[in-house]
């Protein structure tokens, strides 16, 4: 006999879907004591908050400090726990200490407490660490071993709750049931706490696998995440919240708001709600970049915004984000033309602000860069190359925007997108890469296409003119050495993605294209509505562009690493994701020819 599911449909659920800051332990405490606070105001019989909530997730190095573990969990026992009456169970997230590892470092655990009436009840510690992508669990976190049943008293009767964190209820990725392991040892409702990053649509995956745990097993599954953002240096991500209810019957009753800090009281089966079903990929796109812009902007201390604004896609597709974020008061344009660069770019970036209500200063190029050429003959006794004035046009507008962000005040933007630095198509540090972070550096260069067609059809107007993105005018960075780009991006966006999404090798994607098995997710058709079998209608032609691609892949890595690091949309990206290395002498294929090895 289940107890909790004979009295569901009273009890008082209280979702803390707060915001946690990497390593503030004082002000995570602050929020967690205002949940508890709206918890008893509301008569809530149960908060649940989110994974690590004391600390943050994304806390690296301070992970190794004894002192900073002390200190969260004297936040816990002297502070959060005497918080709690008696008729209020909590659920948090906290970091136990269960010694000092043979380095001296504290041997830790991802755990969470179990509260009620002022004293930890119940504990639990992680037991399938995250370590795939951009998790580093291992690194840090020692597993736990055993499922945990904490006994608890709801509305006068004792309910045995089973509490899982995150990555343990992912149990399709693993050899464990963990959820299972807790209904056998008694659970009568599943409690998940998380911190769970954004990737596009992953909001129907999580609740998917929530659907088939409450359903397989007949209970309620009560499933907390928290929002906000983090980095791991080289990445940043996204938390977006969505957290969830699930019935016996597997069917949603209640969810959270993505992207917004929501502490909320709902009584079981009486929400009347919207529920994620499904969703846009590019209306999830947006919101997060929106969500992150103005997080990351704000956990950073930058109260505006400045993007260099070429006339091009990207830069086009970046600034309405910004603004979308920050709103117009708060955001700069510079555009910093050389005599390389086209009245229609010159046109587009000047339409662009005109339409956000942005103020856009021009710095001209051609000066300084006449001055160069100056200067480069009387030094070196010859003409500079067209790619020495590409590269010093490139690198001149990133000293030109960091001298404005530092005038102006406002942090940079990037506006590099996912494909041109996988095929080391920009500059070493140059205008695009270097910033405070890059929010559209893991978008392909077709999805920056496709972004830009949604930011205009969302808000009804032509915002980013259409010239860029239907076809009629090829993309290029109007350099030099270069006016237009060197290939097809409907072609190389997707081998690009099957590289660094995928990790797949060479031979894999040419044969995905000879079992015309390339994903649409990353082939989609062009504007004229072509397929990538039409755009490329031989193997031959199709494995040229594969090894093209490979080779640049590699080429690029010692630039990307340096570059400003990229806001995570998809489940893995470069950076910390893959851990490309600059050394690499893979060629991707070998003819295995004894005599020629020796």
């Amino acid at each position: 006999m289940n107890s909790f599911n004979n009295i569901a449909s009273e009890v008082k659920i209280c979702m803390g879907q707060i915001k946690t800051v990497s390593g503030d332990l004082e002000g995570n405490t602050q929020r967690i004591l205002k949940a508890i606070e709206q918890s008893v105001k509301e008569k809530a019989d149960i908060l649940v908050l989110p994974e690590l909530a004391i600390t943050g997730y994304n806390c690296g190095m301070l992970f190794n400090q004894q002192k900073f573990i002390d200190y969260n969990l004297k936040f816990l026992h002297k502070i959060i726990a005497p918080s709690v009456p008696e008729n209020l169970v909590v659920i948090v997230g906290f970091v136990d200490c269960i010694g000092k590892k043979f380095d001296g470092n504290p041997n830790i655990q991802n755990s969470l407490a179990v509260i009620q009436d002022g004293y930890v009840v119940g504990k639990y510690a992680k037991i399938l660490l995250a370590n795939g992508g951009h998790h580093d669990d291992t690194h840090y976190f020692t597993p736990g071993e055993h499922a945990v049943v904490t006994k608890v008293r709801i509305r006068g009767l004792d309910i045995n709750i089973g509490t899982v964190i995150c990555e343990d209820f992912w149990s399709s990725d693993h050899e464990r049931n963990i959820v299972k392991e807790s209904i056998q040892n008694g659970a009568e409702v599943i409690i998940a706490i998380n911190q769970s990053f954004f990737y596009y649509q992953k909001q129907i995956i999580r609740q998917n696998i929530c659907r088939k745990h409450a359903q397989e097993n007949n209970v309620y599954f009560i499933s907390c995440n928290n929002v906000g953002v983090g980095d791991i240096s080289k990445n940043f991500m996204v938390y977006d919240g969505g957290s969830m209810i699930i019935n016996t019957q597997g069917i949603p009753i209640y969810e959270s708001k993505r992207f917004l800090e929501q502490v909320e009281t709902v009584q079981m089966n009486q929400w009347k709600g919207q529920y994620t079903y499904s969703c846009d990929k590019f209306e999830d796109i947006f919101n997060a970049l929106v969500y992150a812009q103005k997080e990351i902007f704000k956990d950073l201390g930058f109260k505006k915004a400045i993007v260099a604004v070429s006339g091009g896609l990207d830069s086009s597709v970046t600034l309405p984000i910004v603004v979308e974020a920050m709103k117009a008061e708060n955001v700069y344009a510079i555009s910093m033309p050389s005599k390389y660069n086209s009245d229609l770019t010159k046109s587009n970036a000047q339409k662009l602000c005109d339409a956000l209500g942005v103020k856009l200063y021009w710095i001209p190029l051609n000066a300084i860069q006449d001055n160069f050429i100056d200067i480069f003959k009387y030094t070196f006794k010859e003409e500079p190359s067209l790619l020495n004035i590409s590269t010093f046009d490139a690198v001149s507008r990133t000293v030109a925007g960091i001298a404005s962000s530092q005038h102006l005040k406002a942090g940079l933007v990037s506006t590099s997108n996912h494909t041109e630095t996988v095929l080391n198509w920009f500059s070493w540090h140059d205008i695009s890469t270097a910033a405070v972070y890059a929010p559209l550096a893991d978008m392909t260069k077709v999805e920056v296409f496709q972004m830009a067609k949604y930011i205009n059809e969302k808000f009804s107007k032509e915002i980013i003119p259409v010239n860029l993105f239907d076809g009629t005018t090829e993309p290029g960075p109007e350099l030099a050495d270069a006016t237009h780009a060197k290939w097809n991006y409907f072609v190389v966006s997707g081998i690009c993605s099957m590289l660094i999404r995928g990790r797949m090798d060479v031979q894999q994607i040419i044969q995905a294209y000879l079992n015309r098995e390339l994903m649409t997710d990353f082939f989609p058709v062009d504007p004229k509505g072509k397929t990538i079998y039409d755009l490329i209608p031989t193997v031959e032609e199709f494995e040229k562009w594969a090894w093209i691609c490979f080779e640049r892949q590699k080429q690029s890595v010692y630039k990307a690493a340096q570059a400003a690091p990229p806001l995570i949309i998809s489940p893995l990206s470069r950076g910390f994701s893959n851990r490309e290395t600059i050394i690499n002498y893979y060629t991707g294929q070998y003819t295995l020819n004894q005599k020629e090895l020796v």
